[in-house]
């Protein structure tokens, strides 16, 4: 009679953790278009405190908090390349699922990262400020699944003409050549 009594009680432990869980998956996706809770698989890059794309220790990104800037709320992405190059952005997708970064110290300063309902071929500017760190951003592919964005510094005297790729996998966020990627509090693991 005791060892049900503890079978019991501890399934109902697990069923209230599992519980848990779930919810906190639901109320950590915010829905782009109305600032409701969605599920992440929609998105080129899932938002939620915990998210990450790690290669190791010293190379990785991570969402860590939130804020506020001007009553919209922004992601808090923290990044760490080859061990020492520290960086944060404030990262939001706005109403049109546009890729924007703001900073809290300076409200007024937008960089357009992506404008994931474009069509291939779009062209945008990060700053549209005509400065060196401008960039030029052309839509190159988009599949089902997948959408690549090349950037040029179009005004830069000495890095006009170099260019990178950045691409994101909907349901996964930043591609690349990542170890471990956590969406959602489900850890993928890449050999």
């Amino acid at each position: 009679m005791n060892k049900i009594i503890i079978i019991g009680c501890c399934c109902l432990l697990l069923l209230s953790a599992c519980s848990q869980e779930i919810s906190e998956v639901d109320e950590g996706a915010i829905n782009w278009k109305t600032d409701t809770n969605t599920y992440s698989s929609d998105s080129f890059l899932p938002m939620r405190i915990g998210n990450y794309w790690k290669y190791d220790d010293g190379n990785y990104i991570s969402i860590t908090d939130t804020l506020r800037i001007e009553g919209a709320l922004f992601y808090k992405f923290e990044s760490l390349t080859g061990y020492d190059a520290y960086g944060t952005q404030y990262q939001r997708l706005d109403e049109d699922n546009n890729l924007i970064e703001r900073s809290p110290t300076n409200p007024d300063w937008v960089y357009l990262h992506a404008k994931f309902e474009s069509e291939v071929g779009t062209k945008f500017y990060t700053l549209n400020d005509r400065t060196v760190n401008d960039y030029e951003v052309t839509l190159k592919s988009l599949f089902s699944d997948i959408i690549v964005f090349e950037f040029e510094m179009m005004y830069h005297p000495l890095l006009k003409g170099q260019k990178h790729i950045v691409s994101y996998k909907k349901g996964l966020g930043f591609t690349g050549n990542w170890k471990e990627t956590k969406i959602d509090n489900i850890v993928y693991r890449y050999d």
